[in-house]
């Protein structure tokens, strides 16, 4: 496709970074990662869990574009802390714009800069250059404790009864 289109390539729909690279080295000017909503393959992993592995595999100065489930500003947050460049908001726009017109996607981008500016505040950063994967918990240890404490409280609970 590059010999054929000498402007900006971008390919979307990329879910692994072993493509992610092969694209790279066949030219593509940036990768759009995105699952196209989910809706072909129920079993595929999240988007957002793909794209940090994306990026490892791309470097930091590929540009990477980043959509799927991007619902509000914290999920904006989330996909530019795990490596996106940009994000996109496709059907929420596309919801907005069709309730209300330019005044819905008017309130939908004020309620994002409202979100993005109070998650921001709560991780305590004022840039969005101070975004990095360490301002998301990823480590699931903690799951067993909360599984198992929720285990004894129903077993204590039902010993009572």
């Amino acid at each position: 496709m590059r010999g054929k289109w000498p402007g900006k390539l971008i390919v979307k729909g990329v879910t692994s970074a072993a493509d992610a690279l092969r694209i790279r080295s066949l030219g593509a000017d940036a990768i759009y990662v995105s699952n196209h909503g989910g809706r072909q393959l129920d079993s595929v992993p999240p988007a957002i869990r793909l794209l940090p592995l994306i990026r490892a595999a791309v470097g930091p100065e590929f540009p990477l574009l980043f959509d799927s489930g991007i619902r509000n500003g914290e999920d904006i947050i989330k996909a530019l802390a795990l490596g996106a460049d940009f994000v996109m908001i496709g059907r929420p726009a596309l919801f907005a714009l069709g309730a209300e017109g330019a005044a819905g996607l008017n309130a939908l981008l004020s309620c994002f800069a409202t979100d993005i500016s109070v998650v921001m505040a709560q991780l305590g950063i004022t840039s969005i250059d101070q975004l990095g994967p360490n301002v998301i918990f990823q480590d699931a240890s903690h799951a067993h404790v909360d599984a198992e404490t929720k285990t004894q409280a129903a077993l204590r609970l039902a010993a009572k009864t």
